[in-house]
């Protein structure tokens, strides 16, 4: 993986976490553990890798849309 490839890796999983926070806090869970089927888990991860290949190729609008993908599996 590229340096660029890596800055945008690391910024989509940040986001997925301020997401996963923002969620959380909403639902008042925050003393409740939290998990994820195995199929969200596979799909979490998959849509994560496709967002990184979206940026690295600059495909803003399509790492957006999938980024609310992650956000609803999430």
């Amino acid at each position: 993986m590229t340096t660029d490839g890596r800055a945008a890796y690391d910024q989509t999983a940040l986001r997925a976490a301020v997401l996963i926070h923002e969620q959380l806090s909403r639902r008042g869970t925050q003393d409740t553990a939290w998990y994820l089927s195995e199929v969200s888990w596979t799909t979490a991860a998959r849509l994560r890798r496709q967002i990184a290949l979206a940026r690295e190729h600059g495909w803003h609008r399509a790492a957006a849309r999938l980024l609310g993908d992650l956000t609803a599996v999430l």
